[in-house]
């Protein structure tokens, strides 16, 4: 859903926010990210060995600061994507759709392209 101003709501993603240690986490996360910068592209970067959590973490992340961003990706199995044939340049379509708002009207042909 759109706003008029450009703003988009995020929808909530699926997640169990009952996980012992996860709020604790979270404001730990949410510090660092320094959120009340303004005109600053903050990304998360999440590394580790499978089944520790990851994606867990980072889904109630998005799910407690997302609405307050003007724009907002959340590319998943992105290992898994970028193995596949365009995998990397469906990747760059969809951040590119997503935080510019842009969805259907650029299309990028190769990689380079969609380099910003």
């Amino acid at each position: 859903m759109r706003f008029s101003r450009g703003f988009t709501i995020p929808m909530v993603l699926d997640v169990n926010e009952n996980i012992v240690g996860m709020d604790s986490r979270l404001e730990r996360l949410i510090s660092r990210l320094e959120i009340q910068s303004n005109d600053v592209v903050h990304m998360v970067r999440v590394c580790g060995l499978g089944g520790i959590g990851k994606t867990t973490i980072i889904t109630a992340l998005y799910n407690k600061i997302s609405h307050q961003f003007r724009s907002i990706s959340f590319p998943t199995n992105v290992r898994e994507e970028s193995t596949k044939d365009s995998g990397l340049l469906k990747l760059q379509q969809q951040l590119l759709d997503d935080t510019l708002g842009i969805k259907g009207q650029v299309t990028i042909n190769n990689i380079y392209q969609g380099i910003i």
